[in-house]
């Protein structure tokens, strides 16, 4: 039964089977995987492993199929396994979907499960925060052009950022100097301005 359980999980995490004439999609995969009645069966030491522990997470990452008998089960054999599951699957970052709603359930007879909605919902919280503070600081470019966002973007380099680049040296240990991540916070406003840039945009007067 573990052979059988870690070999479907390979070949679902693998986006199998693969060569079919018929493309099958993410909801048919995900519903035909979670839909299979074995899984009550399979020991509770294999979905420690990180191969199930990684189709669990994928598992929270959707919303089309639901098998909370299963999820009850793990929740109460294995709760370690289900937060770390959660913690891959970008949950977190999503305020209400129906996994979140699953789990709430399901923290109403587990305690670990209920610490793990608490600490979800806090995350939850602070990540909408700071994603209106965003919205807040991108309001003050909304009326720009992007040639208009590149003047203000070239004077803004050069005027902190490149002194700065030339006098100092990369950090040895790899991680991301100060300049280094405002080069990619000004990638990001690029990207967001011409995501929502229309052609009149580009013209020059």
């Amino acid at each position: 039964m573990t052979t059988a359980a870690l070999a479907a999980a390979n070949a679902y995490l693998d986006n199998k089977p693969a060569g079919s004439t018929v493309r099958i999609g993410r909801a048919r995969r995900d519903a035909d995987f979670w839909s299979c009645p074995h899984w009550a069966t399979v020991p509770i030491d294999t979905w420690r492993s990180e191969v199930m522990t990684l189709a669990l997470a994928r598992y929270f990452a959707q919303e089309t199929t639901a098998n909370p008998e299963l999820i009850d089960r793990l929740g109460a054999a294995c709760p370690a396994v289900v937060a770390r599951a959660v913690r891959h699957s970008g949950l977190v970052l999503t305020p209400s979907p129906v996994r979140r709603a699953e789990l709430a359930a399901l923290g109403e007879r587990h305690p670990d499960i209920a610490e793990l909605c608490r600490v979800l919902f806090i995350f939850a919280q602070a990540y909408l925060e700071r994603l209106e503070a965003l919205e807040a600081l991108r309001a003050a470019f909304a009326r720009t052009t992007p040639f208009e966002l590149l003047i203000l973007a070239s004077l803004h380099a050069f005027e902190h950022l490149v002194p700065r680049a030339m006098a100092a040296s990369r950090r040895p240990d790899g991680v991301q100097t100060a300049d280094e991540a405002a080069w990619s916070a000004l990638h990001d406003v690029f990207m967001w301005k011409l995501a929502h840039a229309t052609p009149e945009h580009f013209l020059l007067d």
